[in-house]
């Protein structure tokens, strides 16, 4: 009887070959969990707010509070998993956040007060936009060195593709099965997309030895023999780790702020709902061309340039919005804040192991998303005080455009990499 070993199944469909690098199989699966983490997503939850408020007879005020203390344990939750992705093979992991994901939203359907939409967003948020984004983002990274860049931009699509199509079968399936029954049928559906193809194909990655002698297989991406490989505790006590912090992490803050403010701000500044919508549908495509361009600057550019760049784009970003009035500007505002992202998501993930090293990117990769996530749960308050006590986003926008200057001086202080 043949066992569905992964290198049996990819001879059964006949995609077997001993010189074939089992890293893209990885990819894929990764990709995969990237899209199926969107009914953990910003995005996902948007279209249920309103559901919430009428269903459970709260404020909008109690929304969002406890979508920022679910999120802010999602980050603190970050930190041991990480450390726990690099003692530990991932399939296993991955095979019980799909079943978590699921109980997450089996549990929001069945909410019936503000304190379980609480520990519901705090299953979702750790779920979704925590594990699923925190261990396909690891296991490429650790899979590639050479195509590291290209890697991270094409598993990125997942995440693309996922804010494009939850929000619109999560709408579709309120439409006509109601709020709660969504719910059921979102989790199912994330969890089943990828359960099993991490049952099958999911492996952890074996280092090879330093001291040893034994020739590296041709179907390896890249050697890891003299690669220099930071743990935690040490990496933490370096300048470079923090001014790398400061070079990236900027936009946590203003990307969940804006996006989260969005509606409101056009609004505000005459552009309707309709038209907000088609501004949206922009910021997708944007985002995949800024995570391939990125890909493939990453292996001309030292990435601390792409980073100036990026950091130039979400000052404009600001800019834009804060001056914005006319529907053409906002379609160029979409196209800015997509490209952005990109570039800054794809070159953000793929920094830590250049500096930092492989083995235990794990520990360091829950850490800094510990820190990324905090700073983007605390992004919307600001604009939110500042809208209260002065009617107007503008301030707060211009408050955010301090940010990228620093971060861009940030870049400036990081230094070479040796394994560059």
């Amino acid at each position: 009887m043949l066992k569905l070993y992964p290198k049996n199944v990819l001879k059964i469909l006949n995609l077997y070959n001993k010189n074939f690098y089992y890293g893209w199989v990885i990819l894929a699966v990764c990709t995969l969990a990237n899209f199926s983490s969107g009914p953990g997503q910003t995005f996902t939850f948007s279209i249920f707010q309103n559901s919430f408020i009428d269903e459970l007879e709260i404020t909008s005020t109690n929304v969002a509070t406890s979508y920022l203390f679910g999120s802010l344990f999602a980050s603190v939750a970050m930190v041991f998993l990480g450390k726990i992705l690099d003692k530990s093979n991932p399939k296993y992991i991955l095979i019980l956040v799909c079943i978590f994901l699921f109980l997450g939203c089996f549990w929001l359907s069945k909410v019936s007060s503000s304190i379980e939409l609480l520990f519901c967003f705090a299953i979702m948020r750790t779920m979704g936009q925590g594990a699923l984004s925190l261990i396909p983002s690891t296991l490429v990274s650790i899979w590639f060195t050479k195509k590291r860049a290209l890697a991270l931009a094409i598993m990125g699509l997942g995440i693309s593709a996922s804010s494009g199509f939850f929000p619109v079968y999560a709408a579709l399936l309120i439409e006509n099965l109601g709020w709660r029954n969504a719910w059921l049928f979102l989790g199912l559906t994330a969890s089943l997309i990828l359960i099993f193809p991490v049952i099958i194909f999911i492996k952890p990655y074996r280092f090879l030895d330093e001291k040893t002698k034994t020739k590296i297989p041709t179907n390896y991406d890249a050697k890891n023999i003299g690669e220099y490989s930071w743990k935690l505790s040490n990496a933490v006590k370096t300048k470079k780790f923090w001014f790398i912090v400061i070079a990236i992490m900027s936009g946590s803050p203003i990307h969940t702020g804006i996006m989260y403010h969005q509606v409101s701000i056009f609004s505000q500044k005459g552009i309707g709902i309709t038209e907000a919508a088609s501004i949206f549908a922009t910021v997708a495509p944007s985002m995949i061309f800024g995570q391939f361009i990125s890909g493939i600057l990453n292996n001309i550019l030292d990435p601390r340039k792409i980073l100036i760049i990026g950091q130039v784009l979400v000052f404009f970003t600001l800019y834009l919005l804060s001056i914005l009035d006319t529907l053409f500007l906002g379609y160029l505002y979409g196209i800015l804040l997509g490209l952005q992202i990109g570039l800054l998501m794809n070159t953000g993930q793929a920094i830590w192991p250049l500096y930092f090293g492989r083995k235990y990117l794990g520990s360091i990769r829950g850490f800094t998303n510990f820190i990324g996530m905090s700073l983007a749960a605390a992004g919307p308050l600001p604009l939110s005080m500042i809208y209260d006590s002065t009617g107007s986003y503008n301030s707060g926008l211009y408050m955010f455009m301090i940010l990228p200057p620093i971060s861009a001086i940030g870049v400036l202080f990081i230094g070479k990499s040796k394994n560059s």
